[in-house]
């Protein structure tokens, strides 16, 4: 590219603060098409924004920008195991190729299913068309987060996690490894809302994401409202009245997601030709391409206990999925988990990737000695505990009980 080429048509201005290049024409005047001047931030960089004329002002009006180590930086935002947030939000200076990131740590963050034990963000609805966490910054990662809403006062449509970008010009979102859940389903609200306004023109970026419990009767696993484009790869929506729920003006590509129990699994009506391998337990309701359309039942390891890791049973979902290692939209080789994708041949679909875990054993030396002192009852091939196991109790584990000599029952599947 050629810089004296560039500034023949480019002028030097300010823009909240900041130095920018504004286009001209050749009487070097701002160019203006329908209401908006062009600018950008570095003549060698891609991106491009429009913004009212207005909000232009000379070039001697600018903050002198901080010197920075590198041309592209992050303000993260580690959440610790106290659940006190570290770091701080990127300054106004900050070139937009820059982003916030939000994102707990290996100690503070859950293993695919909802754990008390982490970090969560738990809150009750506070009025109508409230959100838990709203996202009103441009270019945020917000990654491995446990959000609840509850909805004890039956308020109008709450939202758990909201983006609600007002600026103008581009931004893009990514969205992954959160479970965000609601503490009733007979609540109403949403897990999970786009809203863009001002013309923003938004991409957004989900994957990897377990939601579920939205079943009232207008209540949405992820409602994608007004963003330009939306790429949802590998999620898991389940018991959520109207799973996946788009409207009009934006273009969603679908791949490698799972619903069940919805009223309406994907109701959308801009979905993109390229959207495929998508499951629904409804007839005809997954926008795929070539995958099949026919009803597919998922099976999870225990939906009750809110374990939407894939079951060893499962012939839906698992080795069925697109690879997306390779994307050129959103690339990723992870599932919700951290492991690494694909664990056999192929992925699988949804936000888990099924593997065999690490065996751990849980030794008794008589029915009344187990470690969390639990008493067992063995019938036939069931046993069954006086109180609830951890999670880390399950198939390939040894059970050893009785009295003098000992027998030995191994596990081959957890029903709770």
């Amino acid at each position: 590219m050629n810089d004296q080429h560039e500034t023949d048509s480019w002028k030097r201005m300010s823009f909240k603060s900041n130095k920018v290049w504004a286009q001209t024409d050749a009487n070097g005047n701002l160019l203006v098409e329908k209401g908006k001047v062009l600018i950008k931030y570095n003549l060698k960089q891609d991106y491009e924004y429009r913004v009212k004329p207005e909000s232009l002002n000379p070039e001697d009006q600018a903050i002198p920008a901080k010197k920075k180590s590198t041309s592209q930086q992050s303000s993260s935002i580690p959440i610790h195991q106290s659940g006190k947030p570290l770091g701080k939000k990127a300054s106004s200076t900050d070139l937009p190729d820059n982003y916030i990131k939000i994102y707990t740590t290996d100690l503070a963050r859950h293993n695919g299913k909802w754990d008390y034990t982490k970090y969560r963000y738990v809150q009750d609805a506070p009025s109508n068309w409230s959100e838990q966490i709203s996202i009103r910054e441009s270019y945020v990662r917000l990654e491995g987060i446990q959000i609840e809403m509850e909805n004890t006062g039956y308020r109008t449509q709450p939202r758990a996690l909201s983006i609600n970008y007002t600026g103008e010009g581009s931004s893009d979102f990514y969205i992954s490894h959160n479970i965000i859940r609601a503490a009733s389903s007979t609540a109403e609200g949403m897990g999970f809302n786009i809203g863009a306004y001002n013309d923003a023109n938004i991409t957004t970026k989900i994957f990897n994401n377990i939601v579920y419990n939205f079943n009232s009767s207008v209540g949405r696993g992820i409602d994608l409202n007004n963003s330009n484009l939306d790429y949802v790869y590998n999620n898991t929506v389940y018991d959520s009245y109207l799973g996946y729920w788009g409207n009009t003006g934006d273009t969603t590509i679908f791949i490698n997601n799972i619903t069940q129990g919805a009223n309406n699994g994907f109701f959308d009506n801009q979905y993109s030709s390229q959207s495929d391998y998508n499951i629904s337990d409804i007839n005809g309701d997954a926008p795929n391409a070539t995958f099949s359309t026919s009803p597919l039942v998922v099976s999870f390891v225990s939906t009750s206990t809110g374990d939407f890791h894939l079951d060893v049973s499962d012939t839906s979902a698992k080795d069925a999925g697109m690879d997306l290692s390779a994307t050129s939209t959103l690339n990723f080789t992870t599932d919700i988990d951290g492991y690494t994708r694909p664990y056999n041949s192929a992925w699988d679909i949804g936000a888990d990737e099924y593997s065999v875990a690490v065996i751990y054993r849980s030794v008794g030396n008589d029915s009344s000695d187990l470690s969390n002192s639990a008493n067992v009852t063995i019938s036939g091939t069931t046993a069954t505990f006086s109180s609830y196991q951890p999670d880390n109790v399950g198939v390939g584990d040894v059970i050893q009980y009785g009295t003098g000599v000992y027998e030995l029952a191994f596990i081959s599947a957890r029903t709770s």
